[in-house]
């Protein structure tokens, strides 16, 4: 069972993979905006409370977005275009003739 949390921002945008540790942190400061996952990745137990008698429980899930700005904008992020992908996107039909180039060779 792997051990680390997707930290995405608020736009949804992946952002690093945290320590359950970090993630529980997130969770005590309320920095979590939202999180995603079935289940919990894990339920870490803390001590117990003398007020109320019970114990302290965080459910940490897989995927956590947190509070605040996005550090990257994603209007600013130049697209890495290529030939291959050019060709993906359009299938390998040519615009012009809207068919496949003859011969199987793109270049």
């Amino acid at each position: 069972m792997h051990q680390h949390v997707l930290q995405l921002d608020i736009q949804g945008t992946p952002q690093r993979w945290i320590t359950l540790q970090q993630a529980a942190l997130h969770y005590a400061t309320d920095a979590v905006a939202w999180d995603d996952g079935e289940t919990p990745l894990r339920t870490l137990r803390g001590g117990i409370n003398v007020a109320s008698g019970r114990q302290s429980a965080i459910d940490v899930h897989p995927i956590i977005a947190l509070c605040g700005a996005p550090r990257i904008n994603l209007f600013e992020v130049v697209p890495g275009v290529t030939k291959l992908k050019l060709f993906r996107r359009d299938r390998c039909t040519c615009a012009l003739a809207a068919r496949l180039p003859k011969g199987s060779r793109l270049s």
